[in-house]
């Protein structure tokens, strides 16, 4: 049977999704394409009592509201990605975000009440700036810049340089959380270093992220853990000695149920001898320690060096882990050339 371009359209595939507070309702993103080459996002809900589905709309990232009510969701304006609201009872939707150069990774307090997010930020911005939309005259400005300057050299800035995989000349990932019920913005990162991979705790009282702040540029792709109160807005640096893994495929780092670890990828210090092995870590509140999960001779090299085998995973697939339920254990996604693996890694012992 031959496939004819016409087919190619008419696939859909279903995305991202979440699961309503009670359990009855799941709203996912369906993904097709039409010509000749422009992506449409629809939001789709569909009732598991029923199994009847219907559109709400037009964006990806889908959440539910604390109480069900209402969802946030992500969705395109003018080129950029920005946050929204919707009201499931009236239908209503509203923007919530104007940033420069949109959002990305929103994650969601538990209690309901804050998003926090990155967003790409040009070196020498400031937070005013990036907190508004890019004007017309400044888009035709930075489309000339792009036309005059188009390329990267790696021997000038001195690292790794991948425009998609977060590494590039003249910009960075700025941290963001929002407060959703008054609006008020706050920028969470300093300086013009990355900040990414947002997780709040379970009381939703900090904010735990991923930054190379302290390191030099010419350490390439090491990163650390850090913790931000929210209250009172103190950063700490929680690991030294490792090298957290964002680049090439980011690895979210997931809290334990009972808030007293957080779980994360990481690197070997060092890339002597090639491509250095990922392996997963616990990083300990109370004692401040951070414990790997897997011995230095783990037999499965597809799942110790998970990160890079997730090529086929997408920058974009940041939850490619799970806890179980009783919380003992985690189940990643690793693959290698098209082909994933489901793995389950105890996060009590090596295994």
């Amino acid at each position: 049977m031959k496939s004819a371009v016409s087919d190619y359209y008419r696939i859909r595939y279903a995305g991202n999704g979440d699961l309503s507070p009670d359990g009855t309702v799941l709203i996912y993103t369906r993904t097709h394409t039409v010509p000749p080459a422009e992506e449409v996002h629809e939001l789709v809900r569909k009732d598991l009592k029923t199994n009847e589905e219907s559109i709400l709309g037009y964006g990806m990232d889908p959440h539910f509201s604390a109480d069900g009510s209402s969802l946030y969701y992500t969705g395109t304006v003018s080129g950029t990605c920005q946050l929204f609201y919707l009201d499931l009872s009236s239908g209503n939707s509203s923007q919530l975000t104007r940033m420069r150069y949109g959002i990305c990774s929103p994650v969601f307090s538990r209690d309901g009440l804050m998003a926090a997010f990155t967003s790409i930020a040009e070196t020498g911005s400031d937070e005013a700036s990036l907190s508004h939309p890019v004007s017309a005259e400044e888009q035709e400005q930075e489309a000339r810049n792009a036309a005059e300057h188009p390329y990267v050299s790696i021997t000038e800035v001195g690292y790794k340089s991948d425009e998609y995989g977060g590494f590039s000349a003249g910009h960075f990932h700025s941290l963001w959380v929002l407060n959703l019920k008054t609006g008020v913005l706050k920028m969470i990162s300093e300086g013009e270093r990355d900040h990414v991979m947002p997780v709040f705790s379970i009381d939703s009282r900090k904010l735990f992220f991923v930054s190379n702040r302290e390191r030099k540029k010419e350490e390439s792709i090491a990163m650390d853990l850090y913790e931000a109160d929210l209250k009172n807005g103190v950063l700490s640096r929680l690991t030294h000695e490792n090298w957290v893994a964002w680049y090439p495929a980011p690895f979210q780092p997931v809290i334990t149920e009972d808030g007293a670890s957080i779980l994360y990828g990481a690197l070997a210090p060092s890339l002597a001898g090639g491509m250095p092995l990922t392996r997963l870590w616990r990083y300990d509140f109370s004692t401040k320690k951070s414990v790997s999960l897997w011995d230095d001779h783990a037999p499965c090299h597809e799942a110790t060096a998970f990160l890079y085998n997730a090529e086929n995973l997408g920058v974009n697939s940041r939850e490619t882990a799970v806890l179980s339920a009783d919380g003992k254990h985690l189940y990643f996604l690793s693959g290698w050339h098209g082909a994933v693996n489901l793995y389950d890694a105890s996060i009590e012992k090596a295994e």
